[in-house]
């Protein structure tokens, strides 16, 4: 699974939607059973600080 782009209009941001947003996505990579390619600045970022997901990536394309 590509994440290629994450966004939060700029009138929410700063309230942690961001890391839901990924949170959730690797819920349901994981519950599905696939990989995510961190194509997206920000879940390259996220990644950084959640060493605990690093097993869900992949830079295959």
């Amino acid at each position: 699974m590509s994440i290629y782009h994450t966004f939060v209009p700029e009138i929410f941001r700063g309230r942690g939607i961001a890391e839901k947003l990924a949170l959730r996505a690797f819920e349901l990579a994981r519950e599905d059973k696939l990989l995510i390619r961190p194509d997206c600045e920000y879940i390259q970022n996220f990644i950084l600080k959640h060493k605990e997901l690093e097993d869900m990536i992949t830079y295959e394309k």
